[in-house]
């Protein structure tokens, strides 16, 4: 019985018209994988296509400008952008060169651990003489082999899926327009020869990874065809570009349109599909499959972006994610010959937008829902949290220069004139669709989560989280989301981390906010119904009260109730609990302090914190950095320390400490805590 919850669940949620469009979306699909798939172009083809005589002519041919306003539809263009990170930019470029001096060694950091790339024996035709194939089929993380493209107990495919995209690669053919270093370009087609040559797995198995590489193979071309490699080795270039055309047809045949809500996976699809065909139209069946995408790609833009502007999945890392594919979507129109409707720029404005309103204290954004570590613009290495870029992307594709710079804004729209860094946002901002709240003081910020499971209520990447906060004081993030640790590899760190009790809210009698479904990985039916009661912004507080029923389940129901308050003057800031309901009831308030049990100490008030604090304040814990308290936690009820794990993104795993205001209590019944800075 429990195995029907969640198809129940979707038929009181979906459109009943939905569930039958799925279903014979699904059937269509399996009728036409019985039928041949059609054939790759032959040589002969590929280059009339391109208008080349013979194949020593492809290289010029593919080097020809192609329409668009990005930077990479012109080699000139690239090298010019080339030029100006190295004149504004010059940390970035250092930093990209750095990283392709070890990929060229064959090492990649995967989730932030180091990797030497597995190899194995295999020919790879037209490839360097040095080249040595890449086990495609083997974890590089831990070595252990795939099989039929699945994932044995314990493996995540998404680190073999981390190499496959081949984000790297992008990164190492403009390193060598940065540096002139045509070695680079080299293993970059290398690689790229030996993956559309390998057999066909893990990296085939989800149709969202075959599109992003496609996309990426095709960037990494053109920043190629401003070396002098392809002229070398036009036979490399011949077979790539084939390899290119089979990534593409494989994503059309197999688009993840059958999801009861479609995601961010249909998004990598369309967009993916639309960057190939727009960046190598010469192959003419490429952008003919882009362009049948163009009219969804509007579709997903209004679906997938709520009215504040936030993306649909309840996920901030996500939300990075969609917007850098919305962006490479509209350039794909604009090179394609298409206009894009004003009401998709509007709702593309408005969601850089509500990126930029995200930003707390340390100038990142929170960790709300999920967070894998996905990029679509993956010129540069950047952590989870770090949307900063987007304010200057956004500003070009929308305005135009100035613009705040970034490696970013020069290789998708060459040189520009560039605009002032953006300080940190002062202010407080709420979006209200998305129920994500943000305080802000000089020196404290607070990020509350009151919002909806997300992707239209199945809860793909949401968490039990509701009213959960994220504090940072004086640059330091001390009260913390958990983040993503692993997805299908560890189901019970997956619920672990997004299950209640490792997130900074109050958990009733042990249970989840929200019930978890046996084998649901990525579903989280809405239940607990979050909502904001009260948001005042003033000149000198802030003040939120939520609330939720997640726990009116429970066979005596319980109604949690938040309020929070930032005091701008000091940067203090007082929760308050409410329990509401009949009965007596275990009721926990916690909080994730990302940082290990050695770095905190639970001490008593002193009589000057009693009088800063409240008089009731009988506890205190301080969290350290290097031996000094950096920030305090109060109570008049007496704490007690639970080992914890945080990530700071994806797979980046490290010790943590939930600090666990406990107390039974007849219902009504309260429990205040403070988050204070330290004075000194």
């Amino acid at each position: 019985m429990r195995r029907l919850v969640y198809p129940l669940y979707l038929l009181e949620t979906v459109p009943p018209g939905r569930l039958l469009e799925i279903t014979a979306r699904r059937i269509g699909r399996a009728v036409g994988d019985l039928l041949p798939a059609g054939q790759p172009p032959t040589e002969r083809e590929i280059l009339d296509s391109f208008g080349a005589r013979s194949v020593d002519a492809l290289p010029s041919a593919f080097a020809r400008p192609v329409p668009g306003e990005w930077a990479f539809h012109d080699v000139e263009r690239l090298r010019a952008a080339a030029r100006g990170i190295f004149t504004v930019l010059r940390v970035d470029a250092e930093r990209t060169m750095r990283e392709a001096e070890r990929l060229w060694r064959g090492e990649l950091d995967v989730f932030g651990r180091r990797v030497s790339v597995p190899r194995e024996h295999r020919t790879v035709q037209e490839a360097s003489p040095s080249w040595k194939a890449i086990a495609w089929e083997r974890c590089p993380r831990t070595g252990t082999r795939f099989v039929n493209g699945r994932s044995p107990p314990g493996v995540d495919p998404k680190d073999a899926w981390a190499v496959g995209r081949l984000e790297h690669v992008v990164r190492l053919s403009l390193a060598a327009l940065l540096g002139d270093r045509d070695e680079w370009a080299d293993a970059a087609l290398d690689w790229m020869l030996d993956l559309v040559q390998a057999p066909r797995g893990i990296q085939w198995a989800v149709p969202m990874e075959v599109a992003l590489r496609g996309a990426n193979m095709a960037f990494a071309l053109r920043a190629i065809a401003a070396t002098a490699v392809l002229e070398r080795r036009p036979r490399a270039l011949l077979l790539v570009l084939r390899g290119l055309e089979e990534h593409s047809a494989f994503v059309a045949r197999r688009l993840e349109d059958t999801l009861a809500v479609p995601n961010n996976h249909l998004l990598s699809n369309v967009v993916g599909l639309m960057v190939m065909g727009a960046l190598v139209p010469g192959l003419g069946r490429l952008r003919a499959r882009a362009l049948r995408q163009v009219p969804q790609f509007f579709r997903l833009v209004s679906q997938q972006i709520l009215d504040d502007g936030f993306g649909f999945e309840a996920s901030v890392g996500y939300h990075r994610l969609a917007l850098e594919l919305f962006t490479l979507g509209v350039l794909s129109c604009r090179a394609l010959g298409l206009a894009v409707p004003a009401e998709v720029e509007a709702r593309l404005r408005a969601a850089f937008l509500a990126s930029e309103r995200l930003a707390d204290g340390r100038g990142e954004a929170p960790q709300i829902g999920d967070a894998d570590s996905g990029r679509a613009l993956p010129f540069v290495e950047r952590h989870a949290r770090d949307h900063r870029h987007l304010r200057g992307v956004g500003k070009m594709l929308l305005d135009g220069p100035p613009a705040e710079p970034s490696p970013e804004t020069f290789w998708l729209f060459g040189p520009h004139e560039v605009g002032r860094s953006g300080a940190l946002r002062r202010g407080d901002d709420a979006l209200h669709a998305a129920g994500i709240y943000v305080m802000r003081s000089a020196r404290t910020s607070v990020c509350i989560a009151c919002g909806p499971n997300g992707t239209g209520g199945t809860g793909t990447h949401g968490h039990n989280d509701k009213l959960s906060v994220e504090i940072c004081i004086d640059g330091h993030r001390v009260v913390a989301d958990p983040g993503s640790g692993r997805y299908t590899s560890d189901p019970v760190l997956r619920d672990r981390l997004r299950g209640t009790a490792h997130h900074s809210t109050a958990m009733v009698d042990g249970e989840e906010q929200q019930p978890f479904l046996p084998g649901r990985l990525f579903a989280l039916p809405e239940r607990a119904h979050a909502r904001c009661l009260v948001w005042e912004a003033k000149r000198d507080t802030s003040r939120f009260v939520g609330e939720h029923a997640g726990y009116s389940r429970l066979p005596s129901p319980v109604l949690h109730r938040r309020e929070v308050v930032l005091r701008r003057r000091d940067g203090i800031v007082l929760i308050t609990d409410d329990f509401l309901g009949p009965g007596t009831h275990r009721l926990e308030v916690r909080y994730l302090l990302p940082f290990p049990m050695s770095a905190v100490r639970i001490r008593k008030a002193s009589s000057s914190e009693h009088h800063s604090l409240g008089r009731t304040i009988g506890w205190v814990v301080e969290v350290l950095r290097e031996r000094r308290a950096i920030a305090i936690l109060a109570s008049p009820i007496a704490p007690v320390l639970e080992e914890g794990i945080y990530a700071e993104g994806y797979g980046l795993l490290a010790p943590a400490t939930i600090v666990v205001f406990r107390e039974h209590a007849l219902l009504p019944a309260t429990i205040r805590t403070v988050v204070s800075p330290v004075f000194r």
